[in-house]
């Protein structure tokens, strides 16, 4: 009985007449014809508290679904949308090209490293050009 004064317009009166006329609680309001009042209640407050206790039971509903084995509330987590994958490009393994650099028969591109086995003098050599970086 004290569960049906949850639904706003039933008191403590509204509810022991609920029970008379055989609805214990928001289950059974929620199930109930809303068509058919019984006698002593306004149609327009019996399809309101009906509609009142459906949205009560959804609720409930949607609660027991979150709930864990132990009645504990689960965290819901929003599904989390696709990344691509984007993996950082490769740590150059020579010094980088600033200028387009001729070096060991082959053509560097600004941006591009130079192998990882050129010599130091030629390192040197081309730092001081400001060919690489």
């Amino acid at each position: 009985m004290e569960e049906l004064t949850k639904i706003s317009g039933i008191g403590q009166a509204t509810a022991k007449k609920l029970v008379e006329a055989g609805i214990a609680d928001l289950a059974a309001l929620a199930a109930a014809d809303p068509e058919k009042a019984p006698e002593g209640f306004a149609p327009e407050d019996w399809q309101k508290w009906i509609a009142a206790a459906v949205a009560a039971a959804a609720t409930a509903e949607a609660s027991k679904a979150n709930a864990g084995a132990d009645g504990q509330q689960k965290a819901v987590q929003p599904e989390t949308p696709a990344i691509p994958d984007t993996k950082p490009a490769a740590p150059a393994k020579g010094p980088v090209c600033r200028v387009r650099v001729r070096y060991g028969g082959r053509y560097y591109d600004p941006g591009k490293p130079l192998p990882g086995n050129i010599s130091a003098d030629d390192v040197n050599e081309l730092k001081a050009l400001d060919a690489i970086g």
